[in-house]
């Protein structure tokens, strides 16, 4: 699909949640990181900016994130790099505090973060250190699920400075974490945003499928955990297709509609499982 130029007419809303906030990443179609913000600005609530290398995305200047930008009809958060250099804490706390300065005159101030390898745990005490020493609160760093840590050995880190927490929910398929996962919930909290992706029609290691290539047993678990989700929090179609989002939007859409009169009469948490 080619990008379409944004000609300052926005077009209407097809997509939208009831109770949530719908954010799409900002990479769906061949274009620039400003030209596939515009193209989604109208079609989603929030964008989340894949700031995945870090020397890449730390030489950005104003032609990669134009000040234009923060007049689009969005919200935004960031993706921290997938390269930060574990085990420092401090280090990596450094390279994404100047990342979030980047993206400072949009607003965005929640991050995700993909924590160090579950042997490195530990290593997030000095991050967190300097993420707080720069103003920033605790709740808007959300730690997500990996391969190489499903977030239990992260607990600590979480419930003493009141980290936030995302759920993928296609790594939590796609690398067997779903029983872990299902009994830390009580204590890493309600998740603060949920990346909705299948592991993909072969198996295979990268992932991000669309959700119709869901099983009938993911899917009834898929609406499960999107009733976990408090009234607010981000449900963030992570695929880096467009037409795999069209196609599945409309299984979050049904998720919405089927699961907002369980919340209304409060029983969306501890949904048995």
């Amino acid at each position: 699909m080619k990008i379409q130029k944004h000609d300052g007419c926005l077009p209407v809303k097809p997509f939208g949640l009831s109770r949530h906030v719908l954010a799409a990443p900002s990479w769906v179609m061949p274009g620039s990181l400003a030209e596939n913000c515009r193209f989604l600005a109208g079609r989603v609530d929030e964008i989340g900016l894949l700031f995945f290398e870090s020397k890449a995305c730390l030489a950005y200047t104003r032609q990669d994130l134009p000040p234009d930008l923060a007049a689009l009809p969005l919200s935004w958060h960031i993706h921290l790099p997938l390269d930060l250099p574990w085990p420092n804490g401090r280090k990596a706390a450094e390279i994404a505090l100047r990342l979030m300065e980047k993206a400072a005159f949009l607003g965005a101030r929640r991050a995700v973060l993909h924590p160090p390898a579950a042997e490195n745990a530990n290593a997030l005490e000095g991050f967190i250190r300097e993420w707080t020493r720069a103003g920033r609160s605790p709740a808007s760093l959300l730690l997500e699920n990996t391969a190489a840590n499903d977030l239990t050995p992260c607990l600590p880190w979480i419930q003493n400075h009141g980290l936030g927490f995302c759920l993928d929910f296609g790594h939590m398929l796609l690398y067997g974490q779903t029983a872990a996962l299902l009994r830390a919930l009580p204590e890493l909290g309600s998740p603060a945003m949920i990346h909705w992706n299948a592991p993909g029609p072969s198996g295979g290691s990268a992932g991000h499928g669309g959700l119709n290539s869901l099983s009938p047993a993911e899917l009834a678990l898929g609406r499960r955990i999107f009733a976990l989700a408090p009234k607010g929090s981000v449900m963030m179609a992570e695929l880096f297709d467009w037409r795999l989002f069209e196609e599945s939007f409309p299984i979050l859409r049904a998720w919405d509609l089927q699961t907002a009169p369980a919340a209304a009469r409060g029983l969306s948490a501890g949904l048995p499982l």
